[in-house]
């Protein structure tokens, strides 16, 4: 549910950047009984946390999210950069990718402010990936501040999930301050077998002489498409 958790305009935040990003329903595709357990440990403290898909109909998802009840109400990363942070799209191309050992073509999107003053961020995105996104690159300067995050597809990996080999693609994302200082990084496993696509996540956060480190986990899947 970290998607829904988080305000628009944090997508561009540095502080709390709301990753994976998805540019398709993480959701689409799983029938009513899907179900993933995640655990999530932080500052030595775990919790876990399950999530069933209850209810498929036209007015889209209900998620149970432990004994709540949630519509899910999808928006892709780029209409939230047009909806929310209030960015125009200002370019368009195609390029060829790789996933593995296929070559998909892939659209490159770019967006900014009306006038170009401020944030620049390019999306790529191929529906072969999971999720729909490539890439995501975003940069911001001003006279006393820089700040830059990338966060993209690194590889094909075969993880062992409840005892099943699942297919996940990595994605890897670092937020950089000044000239290299890292502030946020995370690496991401995402598969189209798990309901809501998120397999395993590690992230790290760096506050002055502080680092927080964040695990999440899948334990427990069960998919019905």
């Amino acid at each position: 549910m970290m998607m829904n958790a988080l305000a628009v305009l944090a997508c561009l935040a540095a502080d709390d950047v709301p990753f994976p990003v998805f540019e398709r329903d993480p959701w689409t595709g799983f029938a009513a009984d899907a179900t993933v357990t995640r655990t999530t440990t932080s500052r030595k403290e775990t919790s876990e946390e399950t999530v069933t898909v209850k209810v498929v109909d036209r007015e889209g998802v209900t998620l149970q999210v432990g004994a709540v009840d949630l519509p899910w109400r999808f928006t892709s990363f780029s209409r939230m950069l047009v909806d929310g942070a209030k960015l125009k799209a200002t370019g368009r191309s195609n390029k060829l990718v790789s996933i593995g050992t296929r070559r998909v073509k892939a659209l490159v999107r770019e967006f900014a402010p009306e006038g170009g003053f401020g944030p620049h961020v390019r999306v790529v995105t191929a529906d072969e990936f999971p999720g729909g996104v490539v890439e995501v690159s975003y940069s911001a300067e001003d006279d006393k501040n820089k700040l830059s995050v990338t966060y993209g597809f690194k590889a094909l990996d075969r993880l062992k999930v409840a005892g099943r080999d699942v297919e996940c693609a990595r994605y890897e994302l670092a937020v950089r301050e000044g000239t290299n200082t890292k502030k946020f990084e995370g690496t991401y496993w995402l598969s189209s077998q798990v309901p809501g696509l998120l397999v395993r996540a590690w992230q790290k956060q760096i506050e002055g002489r502080e680092m927080a480190e964040t695990f999440i986990e899948v334990t427990r899947f069960e998919s019905k498409k």
